[in-house]
Parts: C-alpha cells; sequence; structure tokens
C-alpha cells in the first residue's frame, strides 16, 4: 500500500501555529487564570489581599489589577497590571477556580475557605456571594462536615460566659504565640508538646459569635498546621482547623439564611439558594432544620418565615416532596405545618396558598392530586382540627 509522503515542513509549522492560535484564543476567552497559584494571586491583588494576617474591610474592585497572561500556563512570566472590563465578574470566576481546584488537604482549604467566607460576608454583590456560598458547600461536602449538627452553630451568652470564653481564648493564644515565637523550633518537650494541643482544642473548642474571628482562628491555625512539624502537634492542628472551617462555613450559611439575626446583607436571591444548598448537604432532614432556622415571631395563630415571598415559594416546594408519614418529628414547624399555615394565611399571596394547598395534599398522598382541586382550604382545615389538633390533646 503506497504512503502518503509527509507534507512540508512550512505546512508542519503552520498547523502548529493554528494549535497554538486555538489553544490561545480558548485561554483568552475562558480567562488567564488556569491554575491554583495564579488564580489566588489574582484574587489576592484584586480583592487587596496584600498582607495574609489582615483581611480587607469592605470588598471593593478596582478598575485595574494585576493579571497573568494567557500563555502563563506555558512560560514562568509575572502578572502584569491590566483593565479588568467587569471587576465582580473577574473576582467570581476566580472564587469558582479556587473553590474547584483546591483539593480535598487542608493546605489548600484551608485559605480558600477564609476567602469564601470573606466574600459571602463582605461582598454586596449577590452573584459573588452565590458563587462564594456555593464553594463553600464543596468544602463541606469534601471535608465530609455536617452542617445540620446544631453543635456547629454559636448560640447567644450570658455576659459572665462571655468573658470566662474570652478569658480562655485570649490565654490560649498568648501560649501559642509563645510556642510559635520560641527559638527552637525543631525539638519539643513532652510538656510542650502536651500544652500545644491542649491550646489548639482550646481555641477550636467550640464556634466564635464573631465571623470575622473565626476566619481569623482559620488563618491561625492553617499557619501552625503548615509551620509545625512535630506529628502530634500537626494532627491537633487539623482537628483544630477542620472544626474552625466547619464552625466558619455553617455560621456563614446560617448568617446568609438569616440575616436579621446575624447582621448580614439582606438579599432575598441569596438565602433562596441558601436553601437549596442545605437540601443537597443535609437531605430530607434538611428540610424541617431550614424551617426551625428561618422560623420568626408568631403573629396570631401562625408561623411565620421569610418576608419574602420567592424564598417562601421554593419553601413550599421543598416541604411538597416529602410525605406527612416520612416526616420526623422533631422541635419546632414540620413541613407539613408549614403548608398548612401557608394554605390557610389570608394574608398570604393567592398564587402562593394555592400551590401550598396543593403541596399539602400531595404530602399528605390524598387523591385530590389526581383530580382537579377547588382550592377549598375547608378540608385542610378540618384535617388540621381532627388529625393535628385531636393527636394533640
Amino acid at each position: 500500500m503506497a504512503v502518503a509522503p509527509r507534507p512540508p515542513g512550512r505546512f508542519r509549522r503552520v498547523r502548529w501555529l493554528r494549535v497554538v492560535l486555538c489553544w490561545s484564543g480558548l485561554a483568552a476567552a475562558t480567562g488567564c487564570a488556569t491554575t491554583y497559584s495564579e488564580a489566588l494571586d489574582e484574587f489576592d491583588a484584586i480583592t487587596g489581599w496584600t498582607n495574609p494576617a489582615q483581611e480587607p474591610g469592605i470588598a471593593s474592585y478596582p478598575a485595574k489589577s494585576l493579571q497573568y497572561p494567557w500563555y502563563s500556563s506555558w512560560l514562568p512570566v509575572d502578572p502584569v497590571l491590566d483593565d479588568v472590563e467587569n471587576p465582580p465578574g473577574f473576582v467570581r470566576r476566580r472564587i469558582e477556580i479556587l473553590a474547584a481546584r483546591s483539593g480535598e488537604g487542608l493546605a489548600r482549604v484551608a485559605p480558600v475557605t477564609r476567602r469564601l467566607l470573606w466574600i459571602a460576608d463582605r461582598d454586596p454583590n449577590p452573584l459573588n456571594r452565590i458563587v462564594a456560598l456555593q464553594g463553600i458547600e464543596r468544602v463541606l461536602e469534601v471535608l465530609n462536615l455536617d452542617p445540620l449538627d446544631p453543635s456547629a452553630y454559636s448560640n447567644e451568652e450570658s455576659p459572665a460566659e462571655l468573658l470566662r470564653r474570652e478569658q480562655q481564648l485570649g490565654n490560649a493564644q498568648a501560649t501559642l504565640r509563645r510556642l510559635l515565637q520560641r527559638k527552637d523550633r525543631a525539638r519539643l518537650d513532652a510538656a510542650d508538646r502536651a500544652t500545644y494541643c491542649r491550646v489548639l482544642r482550646e481555641l477550636a473548642e467550640r464556634p466564635l459569635a464573631s465571623r470575622r474571628r473565626q476566619r481569623d482562628l482559620i488563618r491561625v491555625l492553617w499557619s501552625v498546621r503548615t509551620t509545625e512539624r512535630e506529628p502530634l502537634v500537626v494532627a491537633a492542628a487539623n482537628d483544630a482547623l477542620r472544626r474552625a472551617i466547619w464552625y466558619g462555613s455553617c455560621n456563614a450559611l446560617r448568617a446568609a439564611l438569616v440575616p436579621q439575626e446575624a447582621g448580614a446583607l439582606d438579599q432575598p436571591e441569596v438565602r433562596e439558594e441558601v436553601l437549596y444548598i442545605f437540601r443537597r448537604l443535609g437531605g430530607v432532614p434538611a428540610v424541617p432544620f431550614i424551617l426551625r432556622t428561618m422560623q420568626r415571631p408568631r403573629v396570631g395563630p401562625l408561623n411565620r418565615f421569610d418576608p419574602d415571598p420567592r424564598v417562601r415559594m421554593s419553601l413550599v416546594r421543598m416541604c411538597a416532596q416529602l410525605h406527612y408519614r416520612e416526616q420526623e418529628r422533631s422541635s419546632g414547624p414540620q413541613p407539613i405545618e408549614f403548608l398548612y399555615d401557608t394554605a390557610v394565611d389570608p394574608d398570604e399571596e393567592e398564587t402562593l396558598r394555592r400551590v401550598a394547598l396543593e403541596g399539602l395534599a400531595r404530602s399528605l398522598g390524598s387523591k385530590r392530586v389526581t383530580t382537579p382541586i377547588s382550592f377549598d382550604d375547608a378540608w385542610a382545615r378540618a384535617w388540621w382540627r381532627s388529625h393535628v389538633l385531636g393527636r394533640d390533646r
């Protein structure tokens, strides 16, 4: 069989040139930062994270920032100062890259989590907050951390308890600074190792009331974990760092879900996304957890939840997916109760009441779902009186 002759050298060179141009066009279209380190450098440059020990106050982004050229994946080059057409979108893309390429090890997960928590807390752009919270979702999933565990959340404490906790943290931090500043860092005696491990446990004993301090604790523990070589100390630092990330991530989700309690930004689209984050992470038990978390002071006989109808509509859809018999009884409002309260609430929007009434019928497994529903809530009120109020007597 005849073999086709090889094309002349100039044609081979043209072919390779086309390949290079295609790759360069793809890199320019999808964003210059392609590696974890490049995305981290570009994120820190545009957000002002020039000092690792001091996070910026409010998230505001300049129109010019350091960026890596598109060919930085092949050549060792430094970033250059260039115009940023859409600064919030630029930051958002870097958040996505950092979350996707942080891997499963704490060496990368910890610094990325700290930045994600900062965006979720300080960025006024709802899209950026949503992407950051989705990154936090990935962190909890990768580290196998439970967002429904009540011990992950900070609670109100008495002044005496707050003072005791502050003193404990102050003593632990002073001891930690002394251990970090010792001259002979390579050799630790048994007493120093025991003290080191005890201090690390105390620092991450429970969540801090301040989200900013929780982020700073992640930085401190990450520094210990990356600088120490003593196996016992590294193991204690890993455990403490996991707990600090757990606390920070869970309380960031809660702050976004109930901003009126945490003094966070009040953005309905962000709250709606957090609903689905909890649902994806926690499964069916997440639904009553969400209702307990979002419950507001009662008005008359009915519970009150989120003020935005779009968020309440998402809650109705979640609750309607659960069969009444499959719902676990626990403290706080149940999904079936939320559907009933929404369906019979005279102050609720008519469209939402109709959806809640149909959801109530589906949750009860009623035959009403096979025929057109009259949307007369008399049957729902009768069911409530006989099966709920009658049962509780």
